[in-house]
């Protein structure tokens, strides 16, 4: 997840960069890998919060609720690169990336102390 977490940074940076098209092929290609990275690591983690017997019903709340985010933000950034632009789309993908990020570096933080004590 700390990959997908960095190559989403990453991602921010190069379309960040310009808009010539390269500068979006590769962010996009960068997007798509880090977005894998950090869906694969978020849902496999999720499975851990469930028994057995509701991992099923587990797995489809969570796509449901990660697909639904998606077409909400799909939706909404079209609205906001029309409105605010390119750049404004761009810094304000880094809030949720950098929680991300926070949230991942709390977990581990708590999975040290687990096994500590």
């Amino acid at each position: 997840m700390a990959v997908g977490v960095l190559l989403n940074f990453v991602c921010i940076a190069l379309a960040l960069s310009g808009t010539d098209l390269h500068q979006f092929v590769l962010a996009l290609f960068v997007l798509g890998v880090g977005w894998n990275f950090v869906f694969t690591g978020a849902t496999t983690l999720a499975m851990t919060a469930w028994r057995p017997e509701e991992k099923d019903r587990g797995q489809a709340a969570v796509n449901f609720c990660v697909f639904a985010t998606m077409a909400f933000t799909s939706f909404a950034s079209g609205a906001l690169v029309t409105t605010q632009g390119w750049t404004l789309l761009n810094y304000g993908s880094i809030v949720p990336v950098a929680l991300t990020a926070l949230a991942l570096m709390w977990l581990v933080w708590i999975r040290k102390n687990q096994t500590a004590t």
